[in-house]
């Protein structure tokens, strides 16, 4: 399954994992020049704070608070990553903030700690009319890894926003929610090809036999992603039926680089016991 939390940077725009969890921290001397902050490598208030004592490191607490709504984003993000401050009721409070980025960014914080008594209010931001909001929430619900918010999750699943649409259904599959595969299973019919393919190894976490015919169908699928993703579900599911090993023999040949090399890895471990039924030419037995 894919560590979800990597897609967090889709909430806030072509912003890479590593700047919004370390750039977040570029508080340094100096907390207003956060504000100007966009890539790790460039941004010297991010190099100094993260190599500061602990002392220096409390002004990320400190900026929560801050009159600059970067600064109090780039804060919450930082202190996802630093172990050593005391951060949950600080987070918790940065759960109110006015600005939904701000939010979204304490909410995430709170998912990496993995501060459990987050859940309650983690579950209340999927209410939210703001879907970064509610898909960073549901991020970090996926880390808590807690069964009890398989509840809140589940009307994801048909929400208007597909990136909301994709990441419950693989984060249900995380959670084991064995109730929510049929549900799931509709998902592999969305016209949003990173639905289908998110939603493929959502029913593979699950273990979800009932959808082995619909996910081979899809090893047809026009979107490379989604071919990928199927080839991966029926390996997961342990599919091995001669129409499946003769799709994935033609996969070899793909287009795209990608699926090719995922038909090969898993024609390799297939059991050799049945072969693909490659078609005869007249006459031939």
């Amino acid at each position: 399954m894919r560590d979800i939390p990597l897609r967090y940077p889709t909430i806030f725009g072509a912003v890479s994992l590593a700047i919004l969890v370390l750039a977040c921290s570029s508080g340094g001397p100096s907390l207003e020049s956060m504000k100007e902050c966009r890539e790790l490598e460039s941004c010297e208030p991010v190099q100094a704070l993260l190599k500061a004592p602990l002392p220096i490191r409390t002004q990320l607490i400190k900026g929560l608070e801050h009159e600059i709504p970067q600064v109090r984003f780039w804060c919450a993000g930082a202190l996802a990553e630093d172990t050593e401050l005391d951060v949950e009721p600080h987070l918790l409070r940065a759960l109110q903030d006015t600005e939904p980025e701000v939010r979204g960014a304490a909410a995430f914080a709170l998912g990496q700690r993995r501060i459990l008594r987050a859940r309650p209010q983690l579950e209340s931001l999927l209410a939210s009319r703001e879907p970064e909001l509610k898909l960073a929430a549901l991020l970090a619900l996926a880390k808590l890894d807690q069964q009890d918010s398989i509840p809140a999750i589940l009307p994801l699943l048909r929400d208007d926003s597909e990136e909301l649409r994709a990441f419950s259904a693989v984060t249900l599959g995380q959670l084991s929610a064995l109730d929510a595969a049929n549900d799931i299973q509709q998902l592999l019919k969305d016209p949003v090809p990173q639905v289908r393919s998110f939603a493929i190894e959502g029913l593979a976490e699950l273990g979800h036999q009932g959808a082995l015919t619909d996910i081979e169908l899809l090893l047809k699928d026009q979107d490379w992603r989604v071919r990928a993703s199927a080839i991966y579900g029926v390996q997961r599911l342990q599919g091995n039926s001669p129409s499946i090993r003769l799709q994935l023999e033609k996969l070899r040949s793909d287009t795209h680089e990608e699926v090719r090399k995922a038909a090969e890895n898993v024609i390799r471990v297939l059991p050799s016991n049945t072969d693909p039924q490659l078609p005869q030419k007249p006459g031939i037995r």
